[in-house]
């Protein structure tokens, strides 16, 4: 493995970082658990909120690392804000469990 051990690289590594928690802490904020929404039950009214708010959250997210990779000239932040695209993952699954 090549050397990488660089100042650049270990600032775009925290920067990576702490993208992804505050993507979390985004999608934490707009949205239950993903097992509070499997447990809805069958309302179609509910299931397109859930939607709706998972949806907004990865508008934000993208946002929020766009800004930041601009800012720290990195795609470390983009790449980190967009990871959280596997928990918002997890809401839509959860929600695509409902019954009904």
């Amino acid at each position: 493995m090549p050397d990488t051990a660089g100042p650049g690289n270990a600032v775009a590594g925290l920067a990576f970082m702490v993208a992804f928690g505050e993507a979390f802490n985004i999608v934490s904020a707009l949205n239950s658990s993903p097992w509070t929404a499997e447990n809805f039950g069958g309302d179609p009214a509910k299931e397109a909120s859930v939607r709706k708010w998972v949806h907004q959250s990865i508008g934000i997210c993208a946002a929020l690392g766009t800004v930041g990779s601009v800012m720290t000239r990195s795609w470390a932040p983009l790449i980190g804000t967009m990871a959280i695209g596997a928990v918002a993952r997890l809401a839509l699954r959860a929600v695509s469990r409902l019954p009904g």
